[in-house]
């Protein structure tokens, strides 16, 4: 995956297709072309801008220089250099002849990376490229924690070359050293120099991917099974991940494992794969000369460990759900996705009860213990959320017809597997019965009361607990009964052979009301806590709102059984009503108005969708 210039071809009579695609590379050329292995004649350089701490130039030099492990596959030794630039160089860092590693810092660190920068767009050469390092995403590592966590319950990010992984990195690197310090392992201000370089290179190696021309890989996680993750000897011949261009979580070993790397140590066999594409010397006369070579190399695509899926394939944007891979994921880790996100959840849910413990200080405010209570529970929110991807999920192919190995375009997730991602978000994303925190706990979580000159956005004293659960509980309805989601399970049956059994909306629609109601079953109707009661209401309103729905893109089977639900559970709930404890209580109240709600959105006249 490579970024590219394109250039139309007006002349070309080619019925498929008048681009001309060429990928952004530099030009490298061997100083002994007849060398398996030979130093080209001009390296990539790039220089380490002299603002950059000296406590951390080691290991971002080690973040560039690994990535001459994979350009030794392509046949060149010490293609790429890194240089320190000097104090007295008469030269300035925006000079293009120069590519450099920059070190920045804001009074904000919500920064991207940059990409390949100037291009020539005739020849997709790389002429000058530099890189962002935002000093505030290593040194305010256990300062920062997620202020907006109502807003990341979500999956929304930017589209384009932008690339995030900075941002993202830091929110990962809060929650993990939270994560450690609860579990005993370093004090509660300490940032292990293990920890730091090891989160560097990863930083470093991901962001120099781009100027090497590189797309982001969001597959490059799921070569190591959950036992494998904290296998010291396979990260270090292979790679923790199949690509530094992931965006990996760090990776912290759960109670009763020893712990392995924090992050990859090394580029992975996809960077290998992809640089070997990029830069291999192929003797041609023409870019099209090289492509049989090329395709030789591209046919190992089906290989397992160079399993690619790029920004399109993860993209959501406000009000949409176009990808279809849950292979495909930010932040996710392992071959198994939903065994991690249960790990990572029960981990967090582990350590929740020790924060006061670990974090409150003699003599300090409560900023700390509330800082990594958010990020533990943003940890346990976001897994809890990413398991319904699975539903009506199909894992995506890029491999061509006859290359090794090569699976299909599409191949639906197996059942049982959506229906073990339904089981986990009913569990921890839908039940209140893990959210029960102790109050002593939720009485600490104070803020910091130091004002901040560069953001005056007004914050919540308080910590919004239920608003944030709320917004969980929105975010996984949303997904859940989405129309792409709805319209993917309805396809399914028609590419799932005859005789295996598929998801279907009736499935997915009944396993939701039973969970999500099911304080209804009892004899006797005692409580439904508020967090339950606010879910069951957003039920009903999205129940409502595919019922009357006018999209084209929704199924009619969809709008049908909703309105089969809403009838159920009019009769379920008119039952309950009977038989709850307080008939003058809050959940009677709560139940009398769902029955009205209900009935209300009955009498609509429903609407046609458009021919």
């Amino acid at each position: 995956g490579y970024f590219l210039t394109e250039i139309k071809n007006f002349s070309s009579d080619d019925p498929r297709d008048n681009i001309e695609r060429l990928i952004y590379r530099w030009r490298l050329e061997k100083k002994d072309p007849t060398a398996p292995l030979s130093p080209p004649i001009k390296p990539i350089v790039f220089w380490i801008e002299n603002t950059t701490p000296h406590r951390y130039r080691d290991a971002v030099q080690k973040g560039i220089l690994g990535w001459n492990r994979a350009f030794e596959k392509a046949g060149f030794s010490n293609a790429v250099e890194a240089r320190i630039m000097p104090d007295d160089a008469d030269w300035d860092p925006a000079d293009v002849r120069y590519s450099v590693v920059r070190w920045i810092t804001s009074s904000q660190s919500y920064i991207a990376g940059i990409g390949p920068a100037r291009v020539n767009p005739l020849t997709g050469e790389i002429l000058d490229a530099d890189v962002l390092i935002e000093g505030e995403t290593i040194r305010s590592m256990r300062r920062f924690y997620l202020d907006r966590l109502v807003e990341e319950t979500g999956d929304k990010h930017a589209a384009g070359d932008a690339c995030a992984y900075q941002t993202f990195k830091m929110q990962e690197a809060a929650a993990a050293l939270d994560a450690m310090t609860t579990m005993g392992l370093i004090g509660p201000d300490e940032v292990p120099e293990e920890f730091l370089s090891q989160y560097i290179f990863g930083l470093v190696s991901h962001e120099v991917g781009h100027v090497l021309g590189l797309r982001h890989n969001f597959k490059g996680s799921t070569i190591r099974t959950l036992k494998e993750l904290h296998d010291k000897k396979l990260a270090e011949e292979e790679g923790l991940i199949g690509s530094v261009m992931e965006y990996d979580p760090v990776n912290i070993a759960p109670p009763g494992t020893t712990q392995g790397y924090y992050c990859t140590p090394i580029v992975g066999p996809y960077d290998l794969w992809a640089i070997e594409y990029g830069y291999k010397p192929i003797t041609a006369d023409s870019p099209a000369g090289e492509l049989p070579e090329l395709r030789k190399i591209a046919s190992r695509s089906g290989e397992p460990k160079l399993a690619y899926g790029t920004d399109e394939d993860a993209e959501e944007s406000e009000g949409e759900r176009w990808p279809v891979d849950p292979y495909c994921v930010r932040y996710d880790q392992s071959s198994d996705p939903i065994g991690y996100a249960e790990q990572q959840i029960k981990l967090s849910l582990s350590l929740i009860p020790k924060i006061p413990e670990k974090l409150a200080k003699e003599g300090e405010n409560y900023t700390a213990v509330r800082n990594a209570f958010a990020n533990l529970l943003g940890t346990y929110i976001s897994n809890a959320a990413s398991a319904t991807k699975f539903v009506g999920g199909q894992r995506l192919s890029r491999s061509h017809h006859g290359d090794p190995g090569a699976a299909a375009p599409f191949t639906p997730v197996p059942l049982a597997e959506q229906q073990r991602a339904l089981d986990l978000v009913a569990e921890y994303g839908l039940s209140d019965k893990h959210l029960r925190f102790d109050p002593n706990l939720m009485n600490l979580l104070a803020p910091s009361r130091w004002s901040r000159w560069h953001d005056e956005s007004p914050r919540p004293i308080d910590f919004p607990f239920h608003e944030i659960v709320t917004s969980m509980h929105r975010n996984i309805l949303d997904a859940l009964y989405h129309p792409s989601t709805l319209e993917r399970i309805a396809d399914i049956e028609s590419k799932t052979p005859e005789g295996t059994p598929s998801m279907t909306i009736h499935y997915l629609f009944s396993f939701l009301r039973s969970r999500i109601w099911s304080e209804l079953a009892e004899n006797r109707v005692a409580a439904i806590s508020p967090i339950r009661r606010n879910l069951q209401k957003a039920h009903l309103r999205k129940l409502i709102e595919v019922m009357l729905s006018t999209g084209a893109a929704l199924p009619e089977d969809a709008r049908t059984l909703a309105w089969k639900e809403l009838t159920m559970l009019q009769t379920t709930i008119g039952d309950a009503i009977k038989r709850v404890e307080r008939p003058d209580g809050p959940v009677a109240i709560h139940l009398q108005s769902a029955a009205a709600l209900i009935a209300k959105a009955l009498d609509a006249q429903m609407q046609m969708p458009p021919q």
